[in-house]
């Protein structure tokens, strides 16, 4: 076994060291519908979002301890491009970890013998885990995408304290969560009730059919008990503003009209192009997953191959939604389930489920097909596997995959440096007194587009919000109850309308960058929205293109306060000035839920610690 062992760690240590090489010194990528400006400056972008707090930070606010502990590793790793590739390196080495020990656990517990073939095929069910989450490549960088290796490890963890294992294994998931903190809250929220409702149920399965003990409920309970606890400071404030039926969250998953239109609307029209996971499934060389599988099914009986393969049917089920026209209207009609909005892109919320289970799925029928073997085979077998599925993986292992284009552009790379000009103006732009920004041009929902100093750009949530720490408004959706009204004062060309909604909005500025490319080079997406009725290019010609906007700023009253490169700050001349005020005003009931939230996941702490300490010292004895 200490042979198998050090060979998976060498397997672990290449995937580490492999993203280091995928980004030139001084690039980036840093896109997606969350971003990652974090890689920027994660000091900055942490403590603006503990700034500012209020009724529409509540859902990121759950990112404020892992930005923290980013800004911490950023003291160690000052490089943005290896921040970036020593996350890739985690993702990927814990990964394969963690299913290679998930699947000897799970046939350990299962009274198989500790033989060196459970060692050697559970490093094939690792291996094929990461085969099956690269597929997709990496190009829309979102945060969630950590949950590629959290899912499997916490499941480790799980299935080791449920099996008689210490308070140790529940410290390590507790601890683990609060890092990753941005991965258990509001924006997390598909990837985490896609996978542990799932994991539960199939720990339920196995321990009741398995290995014929009850599943622990109470440490369970007491495991979702402090949990709840621990992240108390971000799902109090979330569930407040989720509760609020002011809010826009609350209009997204509770309004029969938003659930249509963001919810059924968009699944009736990209189902079809979302659901082909054929094309991932099948891609390793001829059949060579589920030819496997196959044979597994046929050549042995298995408890534990009969519960995966119920697992992975279900899963397959929901991360295509195309399973025959019966199928497809069952998903139409979950969406009428509050809150099932979430899956509207289903196949990449559900993918990385289904990947977990078919990695172990695989690897148990081919431990059934091989356990009968000697042990030469079954290395000679498992090496050729392993190089079949590094083969399939060699374009991502490159960095290939990274390096796609942007959805809908001219071929416009993700992957960029940061113009310095675009540096200075963000730095310009913390320095202005109090108001907003109105962040131009406009898109959908709410992002901004900047070009690299050497090509390549950036596509993503707003740097000005979350690098700079000034609220501004890049797309419609930011605009909130004032979307439709703000698009239908531009159609109109009404100034006075225009300035009446800024005004209201408490926008004193405006931040424009000419740049002609970003909209040249991006002549649908994020300015046409995919599924929606309406867009800010083929219906508001004032704001067609860049000679458009510049006709339109000449029409509002400015006075321009900085210039340099593409990028323009323009203060806004209102006839009757309105008073601004920073940022937002927070009401006191606010306050509160952030005062709450972190004192209950400071005693929570506290409590941990306690626990902990106790755990030891009984072992000890």
């Amino acid at each position: 076994m200490k042979k198998i062992n050090l060979i998976g760690v060498g397997i672990a240590l290449i995937l580490f060291i492999v993203p280091f090489f995928w980004l030139p010194a001084g690039f980036v990528d840093l896109g997606g519908d969350a971003g990652r400006l974090y890689f920027l400056d994660p000091r900055a972008t942490a403590t603006n979002l503990y700034n500012h707090q209020g009724l529409f930070w509540a859902p990121s606010y759950s990112s404020v301890a892992y930005e923290f502990f980013l800004a911490f590793l950023h003291e160690f790793i000052p490089s943005s491009t290896h921040m970036i590739a020593f996350e890739h390196g985690v993702q990927l080495s814990l990964a394969f970890i963690s299913i290679f020990l998930i699947f000897s656990k799970l046939l350990w517990l299962s009274r198989i013998k500790q033989d060196a073939r459970v060692g050697w095929v559970g490093m094939v069910s690792g291996i094929t885990y990461v085969g099956l989450i690269t597929s997709l490549g990496w190009a829309t960088s979102l945060p969630t995408l950590n949950q590629v290796f959290l899912n499997p490890l916490l499941f480790y963890f799980l299935l080791c304290y449920f099996s008689g294992g210490s308070f140790g294994y529940a410290l390590a998931i507790l601890l683990t969560t609060l890092l990753y903190s941005g991965n258990f809250g509001f924006s997390a929220m598909p990837q985490l009730l896609s996978f542990f409702p799932l994991a539960i149920l199939f720990l339920l399965g196995v321990f009741r059919f398995l290995f014929h003990k009850a599943l622990p409920w109470r440490k369970l309970l007491t495991l979702i008990v402090l949990f709840i606890g621990l992240h108390f400071f971000h799902i109090l404030p979330t569930a407040a503003t989720i509760l609020l039926k002011e809010t826009s969250q609350h209009q997204y998953i509770f309004n029969s009209e938003s659930i249509k239109e963001s919810g059924v609307h968009y699944f009736e029209v990209n189902h079809g192009a979302l659901g082909k996971i054929s094309t991932i499934l099948f891609k390793p060389l001829i059949l060579l997953i589920p030819g496997i599988i196959i044979f597994g099914f046929i050549k042995g009986k298995s408890k534990l191959l009969a519960i995966l393969g119920c697992f992975f049917a279900l899963t397959l089920f929901l991360t295509t939604a195309n399973v025959t026209h019966f199928g497809v209207s069952v998903y139409r009609a979950l969406f009428f389930i509050p809150g099932f909005v979430m899956f509207r892109s289903f196949n990449e919320k559900w993918y990385l489920v289904f990947a977990f289970f078919t990695a172990l799925l695989f690897g148990a029928a081919l431990y059934g097909l091989l356990k009968t073997k000697r042990i030469g085979i079954v290395i000679s077998v498992v090496a050729v596997l392993i190089g079949v599925l590094f083969y399939g993986m060699a374009p991502f292992l490159r960095g290939k995959t990274i390096d796609s284009p942007h959805y809908q552009s001219n071929n416009v790379s993700h992957i960029f440096s940061m113009d310095p000009d675009l540096t200075d103006a963000l730095s310009f732009v913390r320095t202005r007194p109090d108001g907003n920004f109105l962040t131009l041009p406009l898109t959908f929902p709410y992002y901004q587009i900047a070009y690299g100093k050497e090509g390549g750009a950036y596509v993503g949530i707003s740097m000005l919000l979350h690098v700079a720490g000034r609220w501004d408004y890049p797309g419609f959706w930011r605009f909130g109850q004032y979307a439709q009204p703000m698009f239908d004062a531009i159609r109109e060309e009404n100034v006075n309308r225009i300035l009446e909604i800024l005004s209201d909005l408490n926008v004193r500025y405006v931040f424009y960058n000419s740049d002609t490319r970003i909209m040249d080079n991006f002549p649908e997406y994020p300015y046409i929205y995919p599924g929606l009725m309406y867009s800010s290019k083929d219906q508001l010609p004032a704001i067609r293109d860049q000679a458009a906007y510049k006709t339109f700023l000449s029409s509002l009253p400015l006075t321009k306060q900085y210039e340099k490169g593409f990028y323009s700050v323009y203060e806004i001349d209102y006839p009757n000035p309105p008073i601004f005020t920073s940022g937002i005003e927070i009401p006191d009931r606010e306050k509160k839920y952030f005062f709450m939230g972190r004192i209950v996941s400071v005693l929570t702490l506290c409590l941990v610690i306690l626990l902990s300490i106790h755990g030891f010292i009984r072992r000890k004895r």
